[in-house]
């Protein structure tokens, strides 16, 4: 894996990324991660805990970026669970942790709600050896019983009775009329409880289903928005083809309008310059691109032309595919892409790298 991680450095990538609330990157120990790190530009993480060992889970990223003298990431920070409400505990102890001279920063997506698999709520050996292993081991009655029994014991979102959880994709399109329907009402209609109506969700499913879990503190996200060295990410992936057909999450089609219109122009958490800076300079300096995230001679012209006073986000949770309003120009490596509020059809974007190839 050292070999692999040098090769990956040496074609240009910009660190090694680590998702460590999933599987397999669950499994992973602190010592395996540090001795990877080594070889690597910077240090990316999903946290493995962003609830009751938060702490515990930041420690370990600081210890990771310290023992191998990276820079540290942390992928969209949020405290929920137990831990929601205590954001500012979070941001003291990464503030001490900058003052000891370890470089560590963040990011953050402006909803408070999050979305990831549905087998989030499933206890972690259940998961050994991926998702069909895992549907397998649902035929044992004894098995999925133990299962169930741990979502309902350890989950406070199958505890509270599901309403917190809106299903969005039930990928394989054998149960569509799930999709876009709250965990509890799914659960009524399958006459059954939240923990075995995910079950069964997931045995009907080629993949995990993904949901969007209604669990943060609006005063957490502003608090921790508000720091100067968290940056702005959709934590989404584009919506193409048939994915517009399922449900996604608003923050795909809203999470720059939204921190630009509701959070700088109506709410005046921080300037509109602030702003900016979040979502160009300082993240495009936490990947080592010193090519872009500034307008200046000799950068890359990528510019996006809004108007502050109209631009606002549209898309909603129950009806999330609408684009946002406000913004008439998209320019990427200078050539407009939208242009007068249509797209162009044009594609100058490419994969980039942290020292970027001379183009063919």
């Amino acid at each position: 894996m050292e070999k692999l991680v040098d090769e990956s450095m040496r074609a240009g990538a910009v660190g090694l990324s680590t998702a460590l609330i999933y599987p397999p990157g669950r499994f992973a120990t602190t010592e395996e991660l540090i001795a990877l790190t080594k070889h690597a530009a910077s240090y990316w993480t999903h946290l493995r805990s962003e609830s009751a060992t938060m702490m515990a889970a930041i420690d370990e990223a600081l210890r990771i970026g310290a023992e191998a003298h990276v820079p540290v990431n942390i992928f969209h920070l949020k405290c929920g669970g137990s831990m929601r409400g205590h954001m500012a505990d979070v941001i003291a102890k990464i503030e001490a942790a900058r003052k000891r001279g370890i470089d560590i920063a963040s990011q953050i997506y402006p909803y408070t709600a999050t979305s990831t698999d549905l087998t989030s709520l499933v206890p972690a050996w259940a998961l050994d050896g991926g998702y069909l292993e895992f549907v397998k081991r649902l035929k044992d009655p004894a098995t999925r019983k133990k299962i169930a029994d741990e979502m309902r014991a350890t989950s406070n979102y199958i505890k509270s009775g599901g309403s917190a959880i809106l299903v969005r994709n039930v990928p394989g399109g054998a149960l569509p009329q799930f999709e876009r329907k709250r965990l509890d009402e799914i659960a009524r209609a399958m006459n059954t409880d939240p923990a075995e109506a995910a079950l069964r969700l997931f045995e009907n499913s080629v993949s995990s289903p993904i949901g969007i879990y209604f669990g943060l503190s609006e005063d957490d996200l502003k608090l921790a928005m508000k720091q100067p060295w968290v940056a702005v990410g959709s934590d989404s992936g584009a919506i193409v083809g048939a994915m517009k057909d399922v449900g996604a999450h608003p923050r795909a089609y809203g999470t720059f309008p939204r921190i630009l219109g509701h959070y700088v122009r109506d709410e005046h958490l921080f300037t509109l310059e602030e702003a900016v800076r979040k979502m160009t300079s300082l993240a495009a300096s936490r990947a080592g691109f010193a090519d872009r995230g500034v307008l200046a001679a000799g950068k890359k012209a990528d510019v996006v032309v809004f108007d502050p006073q109209t631009i606002r986000d549209v898309s909603t949770y129950e009806d999330p595919h609408h684009f946002s309003e406000g913004i008439s120009t998209v320019i990427v490596n200078g050539t407009p892409v939208l242009q007068g509020g249509k797209m162009t059809g044009k594609l100058p974007g490419y994969v980039l790298r942290r020292t970027i190839p001379p183009r063919r």
